[in-house]
């Protein structure tokens, strides 16, 4: 009898272990989220904003991934470098942390509202929302009907930060991406459109400018399948087209073109690129993710490649401190899709697990307290 219980102990316990939480979704910079299958959420990372729910919140460092007081159904998360937001199943989104300027959407005047708000509120007059992104003091959902909404004060429009704006000019969007001060929309038919600040020719229109308000057709593209605008203050933006090739263009002070040349001013012939720059060596392209001054981009066949900067090991290519002039594969199988966000790179597996490589947390203890320069699993428990 005593055999059959340490049995079915042993057998209970790995039935447990193998229901580790599945990862469908990462987002943040240095507070990070992880959005699982079964809707719940796990944030990490230095939570000076009150990003990490909790009503006795306190500036501190989470440092294992911890499950987030949220309410069920959530579809989605966005992080940015202040504030989190979650799309519930019903088409609303809430928000939480920092509020100084509005960015969460509840419709408080700046210096009405809490200026950390660690409870999370209902962002105003968004309804039927399928996707949103945030970056910076700023936020953008996408509507069932292909209409876009921003606010917070980094990206046009400018005027009456808290409460969500409709972006004139734009239909037809399945996906938005927004940066440190820029944002890219994708159509149904494969077009960009982008719109925030162009003063590195981020948003693709062949001219250099201080911002262009008005969503502007990024030039030379189509069928494009991904976006991504960057989350760093140089500024770039990148693309993938059905074809299976790259793109990117903006600034090339961190190397991002991928063509083995790096400025160290923006005067510098070549320094930029005002409309979009096809990436040699890369093929297969499948998902293209820009952080703060790398690329990443996920193969067809569950590869990646990465280049740019890798101060931290964030390409995940075993070394830290340098550049990666031209893209490069990176030892990882299996991706099913990757996330590049200041200076940490996440990859999602097919098995739902998830792997990091980059900037460490900072604290004395937890999986992500020191640099890691090649993608290593990441517990969520």
């Amino acid at each position: 009898m005593v055999v059959h219980l340490e049995v079915m102990v042993l057998l209970a316990a790995s039935i447990v272990l193998g229901m580790a939480p599945s990862v469908k979704q990462v987002s943040g910079t240095m507070f990070n989220v992880f959005l699982t299958t079964d809707g719940a959420v796990y944030g990490i990372g230095n939570d000076e904003h009150g990003m990490h729910v909790r009503p006795d919140w306190v500036k501190a460092n989470v440092t294992r991934p911890a499950k987030m007081a949220l309410p069920a159904g959530i579809k989605q998360v966005a992080a940015s470098h202040y504030s989190c937001y979650a799309l519930l199943s019903n088409g609303t989104v809430l928000a939480w942390g920092r509020n100084d300027v509005g960015q969460l959407g509840d419709g408080l005047p700046e210096g009405q509202g809490a200026i950390v708000n660690s409870t999370p509120v209902q962002v105003k007059g968004l309804s039927n929302i399928v996707q949103i992104d945030a970056c910076g003091r700023h936020a953008v959902a996408l509507a069932a009907d292909g209409r876009v909404y921003s606010w917070g004060p980094d990206v046009p429009p400018f005027n009456d930060w808290s409460t969500p704006k409709l972006v004139e000019g734009l239909s037809n969007v399945k996906q938005v991406d927004t940066g440190l001060r820029h944002t890219l929309a994708l159509t149904k038919d494969g077009r960009i459109y982008a719109w925030g600040s162009n003063q590195a020719g981020q948003i693709g229109v062949g001219t250099v400018s201080v911002s262009v308000d008005k969503p502007s057709l990024v030039n030379g593209l189509s069928k494009v399948v991904s976006i991504s605008a960057s989350d760093g203050d140089l500024g770039h933006s990148g693309a993938v087209t059905s074809d299976g090739k790259a793109y990117v263009w903006g600034s090339n002070q961190s190397c991002l073109f991928g063509n083995g040349l790096r400025s160290g001013s923006s005067s510098e012939r070549g320094a930029l690129s005002t409309k979009p720059l096809l990436v040699k060596g890369v093929n297969g392209a499948k998902q293209i993710s820009l952080s703060a001054g790398s690329v990443a981009v996920l193969l067809s066949n569950g590869g990646l490649m990465t280049w740019g900067f890798d101060g931290y090991g964030q390409l995940g290519q075993g070394k830290s401190g340098d550049y990666t002039y031209r893209p490069k594969k990176v030892n990882i199988s299996g991706v099913t899709s990757v996330y590049a966000a200041g200076y940490r790179t996440f990859a999602l597996k097919k098995d739902g697990s998830v792997w990091w490589s980059g900037v460490g947390t900072n604290s004395r203890s937890g999986p992500m307290s020191q640099k890691a320069k090649v993608f290593t699993k990441l517990p969520i428990q």
